[in-house]
């Protein structure tokens, strides 16, 4: 991230994201920085194993199951349920000829 950072910054501003980012380095260490104003990096030097952190506020999220999110099924792929099945019945016929699984 060190390198990148200013070119980072222009991106997040372009996407309307700086805002949504927060910057971390050093953590774990007495010289540990959080800056939730990520603007105010541009053209300072940070820490090479630093990290920014960025949620989207346009991700739509599922409602909650047992405290994890639901997530709506994935889109079939055209012959995805003909491979799952093919590979279910190669699975049993190797269990039955007792090949580990």
């Amino acid at each position: 991230m060190k390198p990148l950072l200013d070119e980072i910054l222009d991106l997040l501003a372009r996407r309307g994201l700086l805002a949504e980012a927060c910057f971390v380095e050093r953590i774990g260490a007495p010289t540990a920085r959080v800056v939730a104003d990520v603007a105010s990096l541009r053209g300072e030097k940070v820490a090479y194993l630093s990290l920014m952190i960025l949620r989207n506020p346009e991700r739509l999220r599922g409602g909650l199951r047992r405290g994890c999110r639901k997530r709506p099924p994935a889109p079939a792929i055209a012959g995805e349920a003909a491979v799952s099945a093919a590979m279910a019945a190669a699975v049993s016929a190797a269990v039955e000829e007792g090949a580990p699984p």
